[in-house]
């Protein structure tokens, strides 16, 4: 029985995957809640742990790297599929290419 319920849970964290980086959310939830929010987290994180030790900055800075690939794919994703005024899909659009020009360079900055 225990067994089940094992496969139930990554199954269903598996979806949750499948749905985030296939924008499956919509672009609202995409880019508010995992992009801007998501983000903030991250960087109070970078404050408060990241400062702590060198190996805690660079452990981090992964995390958060795999994280934004997931999230701007999504974000991108869930704008191609997007119904409303076209503005939003442009602005979401040109937003992830500006967070993936900026983490770029903060990889620069941290070789």
């Amino acid at each position: 029985m225990e067994q089940k319920e094992e496969n139930i849970n990554v199954n269903e964290s598996e979806a949750f995957f499948v749905k985030l980086i296939n924008g499956d959310f919509g672009l609202s939830t995409m880019y508010w809640f995992f992009g801007v929010f998501g983000s903030l987290a991250i960087k109070f994180l970078f404050n408060t742990v990241g400062q702590a030790s060198d190996s805690a900055f660079l452990t981090l800075f992964v995390i958060a790297t795999a994280y934004f690939v997931v999230v701007w794919i999504g974000i991108w994703r869930a704008a191609n599929k997007f119904e409303g005024d076209e503005i939003w899909v442009v602005i979401s659009k040109l937003m992830v290419a500006f967070g993936v020009l900026i983490h770029i360079n903060n990889i620069f900055d941290f070789i």
